[in-house]
C-alpha cells in the first residue's frame, strides 16, 4: 500500500513515525471528523477525496507489518539521499574542477551563440529597413511616373477632341424593321459611354460618345443582321486612333492598368509583366539584383 501513496500518512493525520496506536485512532477520529464529507458540502468532492486518504493513512499506521514495512522503505530512501549528498561532499578536487571547467565553457559557448545570432538579427533588421525605405521611393517615383503618363495622355487626347469630334453617322435601309433612338443606344453602348443618340431622319442618326477611343472601336458596328448599319463619321476620322482596334490583348491590358481601367481583368502573367518594365524605367534592367541580399539574410 506504501508504494503505491502519492501522499505520506503521517502528514495526514498529522503524527510523527514515534507515535502509538491511541495517537493514531485520535488523529483518525479527529481528521475524519474534520474532513466527513457531509460536514463540508460546500467542497464535498474535495472532502471526499481527503476522506478516502484519512482512512488509507489510518489503516496503514494501524497494520503493524505494514507501518513497519513503510517506515523502512521512508528510511531506505532517506540514506539514498543522504549517500548521494555524501558522496556529492566526497567528490574529489580534481573532479570538482573538471565539472566547473566544463560548466564554464558551456556558458561562455552558448554566450558566443547568442551574440551571433543577435548580431545576424540586427543585420537582418537593418537590411529590411534599407529595403523599406527603398521600396518607398520606388513606390513615389512609379506614382510619378503613372501620374505623368496619365497627364499626357490626357493632354493629347484634349487635344485631339478639339480637332475631332467622337461622333458617329449611322445608316440604314428601309425595311419592316426600324432603328429607333433606344435601340441605337443599347447596341452602341457596348462600346464605351454613349452621350446621346438622334435620329435625323431618312433612316440616319447621330451617335456620340465621351471619347474618340470608345467611337473609333464603335465604328465596325453593324448593327442588327436583318437591317444592317453603315456606320462613318459625321468630321475627320482620327486615323491616328488606329491602333486601337489593332492592339494585343497584352498591350491591352497594359494600357487599361496605366488608365486604372479594368484593372481587374488583367492575368497575373501579363501583370508581373508590366511590373518588370515600370520598374525596369524606374531602376534599369537589372534591378532585381538589388534584392538578393535579402534573399540570402532569409534563406
Amino acid at each position: 500500500m506504501g508504494d503505491s501513496m502519492d501522499y505520506c500518512p503521517y502528514n495526514i493525520l498529522s503524527l510523527t513515525k514515534e507515535c502509538t496506536e491511541g495517537d493514531i485512532k485520535k488523529a483518525y477520529k479527529k481528521a475524519a471528523l474534520k474532513w466527513h464529507p457531509d460536514k463540508n458540502p460546500s467542497r464535498k468532492e474535495e472532502a471526499q477525496k481527503m476522506f478516502l486518504k484519512i482512512q488509507e493513512a489510518s489503516t496503514l499506521l494501524l497494520d503493524v507489518d505494514a507501518k513497519a514495512a513503510y517506515d523502512n522503505m521512508i528510511l531506505a530512501k532517506e540514506n539514498k539521499i543522504k549517500n548521494l549528498n555524501q558522496r556529492r561532499k566526497e567528490e574529489s578536487d580534481v573532479r570538482k574542477k573538471f565539472r566547473e571547467d566544463l560548466e564554464a565553457r558551456e556558458n561562455e559557448f552558448n554566450k558566443t551563440i547568442e551574440e551571433k545570432n543577435k548580431e545576424a538579427e540586427e543585420r537582418l533588421k537593418k537590411e529590411l529597413n534599407k529595403l523599406k525605405s527603398k521600396s518607398w521611393k520606388i513606390k513615389i517615383d512609379l506614382d510619378e511616373l503613372i501620374n505623368k503618363e496619365l497627364d499626357k495622355e490626357k493632354e493629347y487626347l484634349r487635344k485631339m477632341e478639339i480637332k475631332y469630334k467622337p461622333q458617329l453617322k449611322v445608316r440604314w435601309k428601309y425595311n419592316n424593321f426600324d432603328y429607333t433612338e433606344d435601340i441605337l443606344y443599347d447596341i452602341f453602348k457596348k462600346h464605351g459611354t454613349v452621350l446621346g443618340v438622334v435620329c435625323s431622319g431618312n433612316n440616319t442618326a447621330i451617335v456620340e460618345f465621351s471619347n474618340l477611343k470608345e467611337a473609333i472601336i464603335a465604328e465596325d458596328e453593324t448593327g442588327i443582321e436583318m437591317n444592317p448599319l453603315k456606320v462613318s463619321w459625321v468630321n475627320l476620322r482620327p486615323e491616328h486612333l488606329d491602333y486601337v482596334k489593332d492592339v494585343s490583348s497584352e498591350d491591352q491590358e497594359r494600357s487599361n492598368v496605366l488608365n486604372f481601367k479594368n484593372i481587374e481583368n488583367i492575368s497575373p502573367k501579363n501583370f508581373l509583366k508590366l511590373e518588370d518594365e515600370v520598374m525596369a524605367d524606374l531602376l534599369g534592367d537589372n534591378w532585381k539584383k538589388e534584392y538578393d541580399v535579402i534573399d540570402e539574410l532569409i534563406n
